[in-house]
Order: structure tokens, then C-alpha cells, then sequence
């Protein structure tokens, strides 16, 4: 949060599908972060949280608790749009993976060479791994977090990035842990604004001579584009 430190006192409340609990009361601005993928580019809904009435009334709740809200995910847009929203509402509504640094991290190399993956692996992201041919993925243990996954992360060539679910979204928080680890993302396709070959390295077409490149010019995109605090700058200026 140091990019926005010179605004004042914010609140920034992180998944807004589970309950808040507001700490700060003297906040200047108070921002929910919605992060999970309900549709993908296609609009086909993933994994069925909103089949859950308790899921839809928090998301609810916590969207007429907050001064704005930030969905990271672009296409859960049409889903907010068929809600009997308030006019007060609806404006706080924002959409983007708007959850970057702005100040660029460097580029790390690597100290073993492992792609790694981390995470629930489930059976479909399983079943990927075993699929890949002259690719080997290092796939950590569920529950790596802290400083082991730190340390995982220092030694690793890449992030590997496999959906849970058919289709086409991108997990943009695995994508920050990997930013501020300093390696770049190996993945299955990521929806717009990344470019499989430009931003991240394909899982079929791995070029393992492109690592800084591809780092470097995420790191470009994210950093004048989709960075948190260019975000809470905007969202002010349109407030006042």
C-alpha cells in the first residue's frame, strides 16, 4: 500500500463473496476487492458460486457497505448488470485486474531452474501437468504459503498458471504473487489485456531463452496500466 500512502487512511477489504469486518472507521475511502472468477470470456459460469443464495447477499451486502468496489475479473460485468441495483450502487462498480504495484520489481533469476506450481491442484489442473510433454512443472504441496512458498518462488524459473476450469479468465492474483516474486508466468490462456508470447509464456510453446523478455514487458503493462494505486487516484478524482 505504499503507492497510496500520500491519500490518507483507506480501507481495502479483499473478497467481497465472504463477510467484512471494517476496522477502520476513520478510513477516507473504504474499497472492496471482489476476486473471484464467476464467468469466463465466454460468459460460461465457473465452478457455481452463484448458485449460492448466502454468496449473492454478501456480495450484496458488502457492495452497499463500501465506497467502491473493484471486481479484478472483466467478465463478471454482465452478472453485476442483471442485479436490481441502486443508481448509489451501481457507481461504486469498477472493473480490471487493477491490483499492481506501479513501481516497477526486477527481474530474478533462476536458482534451480523449476517451473513451479502452487496452489489446489485438483484433478483437471492434474490431468494438465501430466499432459505436458518437455515442460517439467515442480508442483509444491496444497498449503505452501509464507516464507517456504518465498523460497520456492527464489529458486523457480517460472509461475505456472493452469485454470481450474475450462475456458478462457486469468487468475490475476497468482499472477501479482509471481510480479512481486520477480518470474515471469507460464500459462494456459489468459483473457485480454495479456498476450500469450508478450506477457507470459505459453505451456505448449515454452521458450525458456525468453524469460526476462516476457517478465520485462508484463512488468510494462502492468505497472503503467493496471497498477492498485493509478486505480484509487482515478476512483478519488471522480469522487470529488
Amino acid at each position: 500500500m505504499k503507492d497510496t500512502a500520500e491519500l490518507g487512511k483507506i480501507d481495502v477489504l479483499v473478497g467481497c463473496h465472504d463477510a467484512f469486518y471494517f476496522f477502520n472507521r476513520g478510513a477516507k475511502l473504504r474499497v472492496g476487492i471482489q476476486t473471484e472468477q464467476f464467468f469466463d470470456k465466454s460468459g460460461n459460469e465457473l465452478w457455481g458460486m452463484l448458485k449460492k443464495p448466502k454468496t449473492i447477499k454478501r456480495l450484496l451486502t458488502n457492495l452497499s457497505s463500501v465506497d467502491v468496489m473493484l471486481d479484478i475479473n472483466n467478465s463478471n460485468r454482465h452478472w453485476w448488470n442483471t442485479q436490481n441495483l441502486s443508481p448509489s450502487d451501481r457507481a461504486k462498480l469498477h472493473y480490471g485486474p487493477y491490483i499492481f504495484p506501479s513501481e516497477a520489481r526486477e527481474f530474478k533469476e533462476s536458482l534451480g531452474g523449476a517451473n513451479l506450481f502452487f496452489g489446489d491442484l485438483g484433478v483437471r489442473r492434474k490431468e494438465v501437468v501430466q499432459a505436458l510433454v518437455g515442460t517439467k512443472v515442480t508442483v509444491l504441496p496444497r498449503g505452501t504459503y509464507g516464507k517456504k512458498l518465498e523460497r520456492e518462488l527464489d529458486r523457480s524459473a517460472t509461475v505456472v498458471n493452469i485454470h481450474f476450469d475450462e475456458g478462457v479468465y486469468t487468475e490475476a492474483p497468482r499472477l501479482l504473487t509471481s510480479y512481486l516474486a520477480g518470474k515471469p508466468v507460464m500459462s494456459e490462456i489468459l483473457d485480454e489485456p495479456f498476450i500469450e508470447g508478450i506477457h507470459y509464456l505459453g505451456l505448449e510453446n515454452f521458450e525458456s531463452d525468453k524469460l526476462e523478455e516476457v517478465y520485462c514487458a508484463f512488468s510494462k503493462l502492468v505497472t503503467e496500466k493496471l497498477s492498485f494505486a493509478s486505480f484509487i487516484h482515478s476512483t478519488l478524482h471522480i469522487r470529488r
